[in-house]
């Protein structure tokens, strides 16, 4: 069930009482595209500060709650949007609420928790600058749009940002953007429709909200430096390939998944065969699709066992691009990729937390609350896709002209000879 109260936020209800637990979930409709220079990084940093307490719940209060209720809690950023979620037995949903209904309306940001903070932030951000596929991942994102685009820079933001950021910037970006009608609630486990919606009347519709002007903000792609070439210390080099992908959709969302099967699901994947068991270049293979609102990229990475190798790596790669951009999928592993798709899809739904997560983007970039439906119509498409489909989606999203590739190599060793798809003879 869909609706929306008088303010705006949006309601999802969806029953499972197969277990005694709820999950519930606010989605804000802010990520880190829609900060502005000066702001980069305060979208995920404001995220640490909704845990630092409000007017009815002090520092700690948060967590004591999950604890003693036997729950958890716990809360992400990504580009478009932040969501915060609590695991809780079926009795404590309803305080579950009021703790988000009063961080929304109520946060206290205190000058001395948000300095402690920022601190933290800075040494995640580092931490994750010390992880070679990170590092590449954020790199290939700046390789891919502007700088005038909000998916240009990392959802952490910069060193030099956060460290300028001031209390009142991350107050001005709370109160314009935390806003019922800039999010949505999902309510998932055992509860009685009519006593959840009366209770979600009761603790938010009173709740005024603000217009937010809309960010004139490019989201196309504008591909610059197309190869990158990066240096830390580290025992085995670092390889990623990246794509320009379309924006999330049902479609693209069922044949990226069976492409990362097909291709680097397990020691199946045709790269693991290729890489590993047939000529053992790399130790790993991984890939995935990283979708938003209207783009995103599609990643493969590669932990290489000699840098010294590149080239045949990279030819052996390319290679089967352009098989299967001229449609030679393997019938019988397009099946097995589809069958563990179709496994993955349903694990997924078994822990409720798990099912949280796989239905936040469906509700986020569904369009009229059709999110449980699309979600759970993907059983049926998953087995229907043939490979005339897959390789209208190699066609269409695996474009020569626009790949980027990046290598993070040991600061000891020398820049290898880079080439891209389009530059095989």
């Amino acid at each position: 069930m869909y609706y929306k109260l008088d303010n705006g936020m949006g309601v999802y209800l969806f029953q499972r009482k197969n277990l005694p637990l709820i999950s519930l979930t606010t989605v804000y409709g802010v990520g880190s595209f829609n900060e502005q220079k000066h702001e980069q990084g305060v979208a995920h940093f404001l995220e640490h500060m909704m845990f630092k307490g409000s007017k009815k719940y002090p520092l700690g209060a948060i967590d004591l709650f999950s604890h003693v209720s036997g729950g958890e809690n716990n809360a992400y950023t990504c580009k478009d949007y932040t969501a915060y979620y609590h695991l809780l037995p079926k009795g404590s949903w309803q305080e579950g609420l009021n703790i988000e209904k009063d961080r929304m309306t109520s946060l206290d940001l205190d000058q001395g928790e948000f300095d402690s903070e920022k601190q933290v932030v800075i040494e995640e951000l580092k931490m994750y600058q010390d992880e070679a596929q990170e590092l590449l991942y954020d790199a290939m994102y700046e390789s891919l749009y502007a700088k005038s685009s909000g998916y240009f820079h990392p959802v952490l933001g910069y060193e030099k940002t956060l460290n300028e950021m001031t209390l009142q910037t991350m107050q001005s970006f709370y109160e314009k953007y935390y806003q019922p009608a800039n999010s949505f609630l999902i309510l998932l486990g055992d509860f009685e429709i009519d006593d959840a919606k009366e209770y979600i009347h009761q603790s938010l519709s009173q709740i005024p909200s603000k217009a937010i002007e809309s960010k004139d903000v490019d989201r196309c792609f504008h591909v610059t430096n197309r190869k990158v070439i990066q240096e830390m210390e580290q025992e085995y080099p670092s390889l990623q390939i990246a794509f320009p992908s379309n924006g999330f959709s049902k479609e693209n969302y069922i044949l990226s998944s069976i492409l990362e099967e097909y291709l680097c699901g397990g020691k199946i994947g045709r790269f693991y065969q290729l890489l590993c068991e047939q000529n053992d270049l790399v130790n790993s293979v991984q890939s995935f699709c990283d979708s938003q609102v209207e783009g995103g990229a599609f990643f493969f990475n590669f932990e290489l066992k000699d840098i010294q190798d590149i080239k045949k790596i990279l030819t052996i790669i390319y290679s089967e691009f352009e098989n299967l951009h001229n449609g030679a999928f393997d019938l019988e592993e397009l099946e097995i990729a589809k069958t563990k798709v179709l496994a993955n899809y349903c694990i997924e739904q078994e822990k409720l937390d798990d099912y949280t997560m796989s239905l936040i983007p469906f509700c986020f970039y569904s369009k009229d609350g059709d999110a449980y439906q699309e979600y759970h119509s993907l059983k049926e498409a998953f087995s229907t896709v043939s490979a005339l489909d897959m390789t209208d989606y190699i066609q269409k999203h695996f474009d020569k002209s626009k790949q980027v590739v990046g290598l993070v190599r040991d600061i000891e060793e020398s820049d290898p000879d880079l080439f891209l798809w389009e530059e095989v003879q």
